[in-house]
C-alpha cells in the first residue's frame, strides 16, 4: 500500500469448528448413579459421548455410600476418564463386653440369645439394649446397659445360687 492510497479487503470469519470429546465414568462398586453437570446420565460404568469441549461438573451417587464429586476437562476430539471409588457410609456403632460370675452362663441380648459367657459383640447401635444372664439352678439377672458411639460397654452380671437363702433388702 502506498502513501496516501487505500485498500478495501474482504474477510470472510469462518465460525471455529470445536469438536465435542467423549468421557468415561466408572464406579467402585460399579452401579453409581452418574450426573454431569447435575443432570442424571445413567448408571456406572457409563460412556458419554458428544460432550462439549470444557470443564464439568461430575458426581456419582450410590445409596449406603458417601458422595463422589470431581470436576473434569474435556478436550476437542479427546475421551477423559473418571474413576469413582465409592467409600461406604461409616455406621456409628458401639461395643459391649457381658461378664457373669458362672461361667457358661447364658446371655440375652435385647431378648435374643447371645451365647455363653462371657459375651462380647462389637458393632452394636448406640442405645438402651436389654442384657440377661441365666444359669441352671440360679435366678435369673436382667440389666439394661447404654451403649455409646466408639466405646465397648463392660457390664458385670452377679447370678446367685437359688438355693442359698438370702435375707430382703429394702432400698
Amino acid at each position: 500500500v502506498a502513501d496516501g492510497e487505500s485498500v478495501t479487503l474482504d474477510i470472510a470469519l469462518e465460525p471455529e469448528v470445536v469438536l465435542p470429546g467423549s468421557l468415561l465414568v466408572t464406579s467402585n462398586p460399579d452401579g453409581g448413579v452418574v450426573q454431569l453437570d447435575g443432570a442424571n446420565r445413567g448408571k456406572a460404568p457409563l460412556t458419554l459421548d458428544a460432550v462439549p469441549a470444557g470443564t464439568h461438573l461430575v458426581d456419582v451417587n450410590m445409596t449406603g455410600y458417601e458422595p463422589f464429586t470431581t470436576s473434569v476437562s474435556i478436550r476437542p476430539g479427546q475421551r477423559s476418564v473418571v474413576a469413582a471409588r465409592l467409600t461406604p457410609v461409616a455406621v456409628a456403632t458401639g461395643g459391649l463386653k457381658v461378664l457373669v460370675n458362672v461361667e457358661g452362663a447364658t446371655v440375652t441380648l435385647d431378648g435374643e440369645d447371645a451365647g455363653p459367657a462371657p459375651f462380647k459383640r462389637e458393632e452394636l447401635p448406640p442405645g438402651m439394649h436389654l442384657v440377661e444372664a441365666s444359669a441352671p439352678g440360679h435366678t435369673p439377672v436382667r440389666r439394661q446397659v447404654t451403649v455409646r458411639v466408639g466405646e465397648t460397654s463392660v457390664v458385670r452380671l452377679t447370678l446367685v445360687d437359688a438355693s442359698k437363702k438370702t435375707p430382703a433388702m429394702v432400698r
